[in-house]
């Protein structure tokens, strides 16, 4: 756990009030229960020898995961504190404040595993992602060109430096216009380099379906249809890659006279935020059952 490769982000930034993807039930008590044993063992190995490092930071990152903020940043300043120059715990000190959303602490922790390691292409991606979660749209992108250039092969650094490319605020309508061709550019670059052949490349491709999106791409009041398309054919080479069973499509039964007409909704938002309040909810609840059926798809 503590020391493995930490180039994928732990945490992707959403804007706020964008819930965490939910775990399945199932999936979700089998994770906590892992975690549970983790923690214990880590407690164990603790009381044998209390000032280990290596524990004290696996100890940490598995508080984070369990959402004990305030045990991962005890057991992470202590590990800094017997470790001052090891560059990986800094490192996950700002992923523990920036899962929290306190951006402002993760901060210098990222800063100074740069310190320790100028190298840290992780470093200067959750720098990146924090400039432009606080609108520092320039400073953000710097970041994100460090990153690449630490590490060409890095799809995660790649991906995010194309959704960078959309800022979440405006100075002038011509920032909008430049904008939107950076992040053309930006797009049919990834498009055309990413290489899904490759298992290391395809692995990183794939944990970054859902989890990252042009989500600011509409707010700019333009015709989406030619990027979004882009995108989503992007998004759809790379579930094809992992999952090419599924690539043929499926035949629908026909409809039958006077059968109600289906309607599939596909979301994430069942029961809860303005997606489900304003639009979904409305479907479930008036669409008349005599003419429709309705199947729900939720991601």
């Amino acid at each position: 756990m503590y020391g493995r490769d930490l180039s994928h982000p732990l945490f992707i930034y959403a804007p706020t009030g964008t819930p965490a993807p939910d775990l399945p039930a199932q999936g979700a008590q089998n994770t906590m229960s892992k975690l549970e044993q983790a923690i214990e063992y880590f407690n164990k190995v603790l009381l044998l020898k209390p000032d280990f490092p290596e524990t004290l930071a696996g100890a940490a990152e598995v508080h984070k995961n369990r959402s004990r903020f305030d045990e991962a940043i005890d057991a992470g300043r202590k590990a800094m504190e017997i470790d001052p120059e090891n560059p990986q715990i800094p490192l996950l000190l700002g992923d523990i404040y920036g899962t929290r959303k306190q951006y402002e602490n993760a901060v210098p922790f990222y800063r100074m595993t740069l310190l320790l390691n100028p190298d840290s292409a992780a470093a200067h991606m959750r720098l990146g992602q924090i400039m432009h979660y606080q609108c520092k749209t320039a400073e953000a992108r710097n970041y994100f060109r460090k990153a690449i250039k630490l590490e060409p092969e890095n799809v995660t650094a790649k991906f995010l430096n194309c959704m960078m490319q959309i800022p979440i605020i405006y100075r002038s309508t011509g920032e909008i216009v430049q904008s939107r061709e950076n992040y053309r550019k930006a797009l049919e670059e990834l498009c055309l380099s990413i290489d899904l052949t490759n298992p290391a490349t395809l692995n990183g491709a794939k944990e970054l379906v859902g989890y990252n999106q042009p989500f600011f791409l509409a707010y700019q009041g333009e015709n989406d249809r030619e990027l979004q398309s882009m995108y989503g054919d992007l998004m759809c080479r790379i579930q094809a890659a992992c999952f090419p069973g599924w690539v043929c499509e499926q035949p629908m039964p026909p409809v039958k006279p006077g059968e109600p007409i289906r309607v599939g909704i596909l979301s994430g938002f069942f029961n809860h935020h303005s997606n489900w309040k304003i639009p979904i909810k409305g479907w479930v609840e008036n669409l008349g059952r005599e003419e429709f059926q309705l199947y729900g798809y939720y991601t």
